[in-house]
């Protein structure tokens, strides 16, 4: 079945290359995606019957080195996608198998020899890459031993040597290895323009920005200044243990390491402006959290957001720009910012707040009682925005206070109401 779902093995496939001209080219995958969803008949064999939610992955990730050639390329389903993401761990390589695995790191070596420009596998043959016996060794690069945290399983099992359950025995080449090494410990390309940026961070496959490290060490600070937040507003807090992960229910977006120039600014303020939409449009002041790391991140910004929240994020990066971000960094805020703010999710067709199902808050119609704490919203978003690390926690306070001062403006206005109608009345 592993062999049957990837592209290379498709004979109707291969066939169509050659008819196409294509047996020798780099392809995209959608374009090998929309292939196999045009007729329902090319999955025989594959053991998928719907074309529903079917995609075509990189068995070894672009960001990895990996390339576009139907021999790096696996049948699966989008959330086994979403699940992988940018990584390549030892459960990957189970899910499509050690053989595959074996020639997707083999054709990624066949590029890196030949170089993208002079790229040709017309000559590369998976028939003849041997499927390598599992190893009980579990070999870890140097610097990446050392810097391993012990408590985070799921950070060893991100950063093991990509093979770790397929490497090969017997008399394999120096070379081979050598490959192998390089490819387990690659970082993640950087984008290096803000709509590249936007693009990352809004497709859901990739989950660009969202931290992987779950250790104790990671959650310790944002769930203990959660819970401290919690018991100053009085609502319950969230179930968290000493010394434990963090929970399932939770994520943590930051600037990912390598991040440069204004990128990592321009992802703080679409945080910024995912929390206030959230907290507003819900009334659930603790629904995400901006904390400043510890340790390795010292000095980093971070945001402590609830893993249903995410389609939100997405949302406000797929419509994005840079030129925004720039005048929203350069001038004082106005009232425009927040209603724009409110078009993205009217253009995106989200006339309703998209996780909890609330009406979208029609910041230009609200009565002259509620303009204030409203614009107090975007100063602090401002400020919080523009913070540095010595005042992150003067602006933190300030966006939370503003957020519950807005809330609790709307509440004496108009009773319960989550909307203010055009002609300023609360509708409940």
């Amino acid at each position: 079945m592993r062999t049957a779902r990837a592209v290379w093995s498709n004979r109707g496939f291969g066939a169509h290359l050659v008819e196409a001209g294509l047996d020798n080219a780099l392809l995209r995958t959608d374009y090998v995606t929309d292939w196999f969803k045009s007729d329902p008949a090319r999955l025989v064999g594959t053991g998928f019957t719907t074309t529903d939610d079917l995609t075509v992955d990189h068995v070894v990730p672009k960001e990895l080195g990996g390339i576009d050639s139907k021999f790096n390329m696996h049948l699966m389903l989008r959330s086994d996608n979403s699940r992988f993401g940018m990584y390549y761990t030892p459960e990957k390589v189970e899910y499509v198998g050690a053989l595959n695995a074996k020639v997707a790191q083999r054709v990624v070596q066949l590029a890196r020899r030949q170089g993208l420009d002079r790229y040709d596998e017309s000559d590369f043959d998976p028939l003849e890459v041997q499927c390598p016996a599992p190893s009980r060794k579990r070999p870890l690069d140097a610097d990446l031993e050392a810097e391993s945290d012990p408590e985070s399983e799921h950070k060893r099992g991100v950063m093991e040597p990509m093979m770790a359950n397929a490497q090969m025995q017997g008399d394999e080449h120096d070379e081979d290895e050598k490959v192998s090494q390089e490819v387990s410990v690659a970082r993640v390309e950087m984008p290096h323009s803000a709509a590249v940026l936007f693009k990352r961070m809004s497709d859901p496959c990739e989950q660009f920005g969202v931290s992987q490290d779950r250790s104790s060490a990671m959650a310790a600070k944002p769930m203990r200044e959660l819970k401290q937040f919690c018991e100053e507003i009085g609502v319950p807090p969230p179930a968290y243990g000493y010394n434990q992960p963090l929970p399932d229910e939770y994520v943590i977006i930051q600037a990912p390491k390598g991040l440069r120039g204004k990128l990592p600014s321009y992802l703080k303020m679409i945080c910024v402006k995912v929390l206030s939409y959230l907290v507003l449009s819900t009334y659930e002041r603790t629904r995400m959290f901006p904390f400043m790391g510890t340790r390795a991140n010292s000095g980093k910004w971070m945001f402590l957001m609830q893993k249903r929240d995410l389609p939100v994020l997405r949302l406000f990066a797929s419509k994005e720009s840079e030129e925004a971000l720039k005048r929203e960094q350069k001038q004082t805020p106005t009232l425009a910012i927040w209603e724009r703010m409110q078009s993205m999710l009217a253009d995106a067709t989200f006339p309703v707040e998209p996780v909890g199902g609330s009406p979208v808050i029609n910041v230009a119609a609200l009565s002259h009682l509620l303009k204030e704490p409203f614009f107090n919203v975007l100063l602090g978003m401002r400020g919080l925005s523009m913070a540095k690390a010595e005042t992150f926690d003067a602006t933190r306070t300030a966006l939370l206070t503003a957020l519950n001062e807005a809330i609790q403006a709307v509440r004496r206005a108009h009773g319960d109401a989550r909307v203010v109608g055009a002609d300023g009345d609360g509708e409940a």
